[in-house]
C-alpha cells in the first residue's frame, strides 16, 4: 500500500505537468555547512516492491574542501522497513562507486559502509535522505530531497 502510495504521489506523464513539479527544497551538507541545489533525483519502482532512486550529476561550489562535482549515482533495490516508516538501505557494502572531482583530483571512490539512503512520505510529497561518505573521507555528504520527485513508471 505504501509503495502505491509512493509511486502515486510521484508518477509522471505528460499531462500531470502541473502537480509534478521539481524538488521543493533540496539541500547537501558537506562538514556541517548546507549548500542548496537544484537537482531532483527520480524514483522508480520495481515488480518485487522495491524502489531505485537515480540522482544526477551535480556541483557543490564553495565547500570546505573547494568545489566538488559528484557524479551521477542510482541506488537500486531500496526495500519498505516498516520500523522506519521509510524506504531505507545501507548501501556502503554493495561495491558501488561515486565519481569525485575535487582539489584537482578525478577519481571513483567506493562508498564507506554506513552510506545509506531513506525514502519517506511527507505532506509535500516525497524526502529523500541520502547520507555517504566517498573512500575515507571523514565526514558524510548528505544530501536531502524534498517535494515531489519524479518518477518513471
Amino acid at each position: 500500500m505504501m509503495l502505491v502510495a509512493l509511486v502515486g504521489m510521484t508518477a509522471c506523464s505528460n499531462d500531470d505537468n502541473e502537480t509534478n513539479k521539481p524538488v521543493n527544497n533540496a539541500t547537501v551538507q558537506v562538514a556541517g555547512e548546507s549548500y542548496p541545489t537544484a537537482i531532483t533525483p527520480k524514483v522508480t519502482k520495481n515488480e518485487d516492491g522495491t524502489i531505485n532512486v537515480a540522482i544526477p550529476y551535480y556541483v557543490l561550489t564553495g565547500t570546505t574542501m573547494g568545489d566538488i562535482e559528484v557524479g551521477a549515482s542510482t541506488i537500486s533495490n531500496i526495500a519498505y522497513n516498516s520500523e522506519k516508516g521509510a524506504y531505507y538501505r545501507e548501501y556502503g557494502a554493495d561495491g558501488l562507486q561515486i565519481h569525485l572531482n575535487y582539489r584537482g583530483t578525478e577519481k571513483d571512490y567506493p562508498f564507506s559502509e554506513d552510506s545509506y539512503i531513506e525514502a519517506k512520505l511527507t505532506d509535500t510529497g516525497l524526502a529523500i535522505t541520502n547520507s555517504f561518505k566517498p573512500g575515507k573521507m571523514p565526514f558524510p555528504i548528505v544530501a536531502t530531497f524534498e517535494g515531489v520527485i519524479p518518477s518513471e513508471k
